[in-house]
């Protein structure tokens, strides 16, 4: 009872875990985004009762979560600027000025032991309708690390992941590190310049291998600085 949706789903509708609702918080008068996971899907709660203490300017603000009706639920800050894949393609330019904050919300994470393991544009929002305010979010399957040890774990499977940002070492050899998510940022970043994702149009098999195989296509449209940077 304490959220009231106030909208249509987000983000195009449900996805594959959940869908995604606009909400007033009926006390404080806060507008929200919940996140109502279906009934066979929840997140980790150990990774939520690690994010709900994050407090970093680019990393989407985690403000409660619980089971409703069965389901589990997380509550976070609404994005009014909506996501990175909604104005996609993003000239380099422009796509400049938002990297450093998004590493910078990385590099944070990451210093709490929090892989995100899933990265890719519809995770990446704009806190403010002005869009000057990159920040990351949707972090639904992410892998905690241990701080004292070498900062590499072994996940049980790559089950889950969006296969056109996925590592390598994920897929080979399931290890999840803060690499793993330089790497999708790496994918994710390509895909806003192009509109598309560079894998656009090849089966599952043809992915894979380009992965592993490190033969990512690079169109000679994408910028050499953008190219030293994604690469």
């Amino acid at each position: 009872d304490r959220f009231r949706v106030t909208g249509k789903p987000l983000g195009g509708g449900a996805t594959g875990e959940a869908e995604v609702y606009p909400c007033e918080h009926t006390e404080t008068g806060d507008i929200v985004a919940l996140k109502l996971y279906r009934y066979y899907a929840e997140p980790k709660e150990s990774i939520l009762a690690q994010l709900i203490n994050l407090n970093q300017p680019n990393v989407v603000g985690l403000k409660t979560y619980g089971i409703w009706q069965g389901r589990f639920y997380e509550v976070m800050e609404f994005c009014e600027g909506g996501s990175f894949a909604d104005i996609m393609p993003m000239p380099a330019k422009e796509l400049r000025n938002y990297v450093g904050e998004i590493v910078d919300g990385l590099e944070y994470c990451h210093q709490q032991g929090i892989i995100h393991r899933d990265l890719k544009p519809n995770d990446l929002f704009f806190r403010d309708k002005t869009r000057t305010q990159p920040v990351i979010g949707d972090f639904g399957i992410s892998s905690l690390l241990e701080l004292d040890a070498k900062q590499v774990r072994v996940t049980q499977s790559a089950a889950n992941l969006t296969l056109d940002y996925a590592a390598p070492e994920l897929l080979d050899n399931h290890q999840v590190s803060a690499q793993t998510d330089y790497y999708a940022l790496g994918m994710t970043l390509l895909h806003i310049l192009l509109g598309k994702s560079p894998f656009a149009g090849m089966n599952q098999t043809d992915i894979l291998v380009a992965h592993l195989r490190g033969r990512v296509n690079m169109p000679p449209s994408v910028p050499q600085n953008c190219r030293s940077v994604i690469f």
